[in-house]
């Protein structure tokens, strides 16, 4: 003789154990994953060129794997530290490679593509958007001179 129970208390019971279960799993794959994704860092960051794109997107995992262990207090500050550090190396890397991309629009969006990839991917957006604001009045400006051929761009 099977007793029923009433589905509601249970099936409540079995979505809890299902949501315990997949942060359980999320913790457990950013733990596993976080020693190998860190290692990998300095080695992108360091080839000649540097592998931007890898290197953001090894960037990325860690900070989901982060997030995950977020509740974990053992090496939560080491954690942030390495984020900040790294993220901190990456924008200085990409900058460079921003401004020649803003440079040659006019010819080639591929780079610049990229580049809008890596920041949102990184969420700095805003910098880029700052660093395209800042570098196209001066290219209108010599446009503008350019096409003048003179001080004051007329025939005065």
């Amino acid at each position: 003789q099977i007793s029923q129970s009433p589905p509601l208390p249970v099936l409540s019971t079995l979505h809890a154990l299902r949501t315990h279960l997949s942060t359980t799993r999320a913790i457990l794959a950013a733990a596993s994953s976080w020693d190998e994704t860190l290692s990998s860092l300095p080695s992108l960051l360091a080839s000649q060129p540097p592998k931007l794109v890898e290197a953001t997107q090894s960037l990325s995992r860690l900070e989901a794997g982060a997030r995950a262990l977020r509740g974990m207090p053992e090496g939560r500050e080491d954690r942030e530290a390495v984020l900040r550090k790294f993220r901190t190396q990456l924008e200085v890397l990409l900058k460079p490679q921003l401004l020649h991309a803003l440079k040659r629009m006019d010819t080639r969006l591929g780079p610049l593509q990229q580049c809008v990839g890596m920041y949102r991917t990184l969420g700095k957006v805003e910098v880029l958007r700052e660093e395209y604001v800042r570098m196209r009045p001066g290219e209108v400006v010599s446009l503008w001179f350019a096409f003048g051929g003179g001080r004051y761009g007329g025939n005065h």
